[in-house]
């Protein structure tokens, strides 16, 4: 399952460490994605990365 949102508030991120070690933030611009990689999240990704999202 995956969710798209929109930042309503501040944007800092806050790193849950018992979930994830490190958390950034990317430009569609400086989003790099494998070629043969298969995967929900890329999937969703690319959708952001192509702007076809109506955010």
């Amino acid at each position: 399952m995956g969710f798209f949102c929109e930042v309503d508030g501040s944007d800092e991120i806050r790193i849950d460490h018992s979930e994830l070690a490190t958390a950034q933030w990317f430009t569609r611009d400086e989003i790099i994605l494998e070629q043969y990689d298969i995967s929900l999240t890329r999937e969703m990704i690319l959708k952001f990365k192509n702007k076809e999202l109506p955010f």
